[in-house]
């Protein structure tokens, strides 16, 4: 999209991790599927945040679907999220 357009485009990881930058000095990334980890350790890299993420942290497993997987797995995603914050 960046190169289709002359106007500003940023993507919803992107606006994640600056937001998060702008709120403190790390964050870390807590994802449903273990399969989206290296495109995240990928996009933190291109955004040259590397740096300032403390880690990648995804659900290991299947889910029924995408659109309940928030409250299917919310115990675990909580748990990774402060497995984070304490490490």
């Amino acid at each position: 999209a960046r190169e289709l357009f002359a106007f500003p485009v940023v993507g919803l990881a992107e606006a994640a991790m600056l937001t998060a930058c702008m709120l403190g000095r790390r964050f870390a990334i807590v994802t449903f599927a273990g399969a989206l980890a290296p495109w995240y350790e990928e996009c933190v890299a291109m955004h040259g945040l590397a740096g300032r993420c403390a880690g990648i942290r995804a659900l290991d497993g299947s889910f029924r679907s995408i659109s309940e997987v928030q409250a299917e797995k919310e115990e675990l995603l909580v748990a990774l999220a402060n497995q984070a914050v304490e490490q």
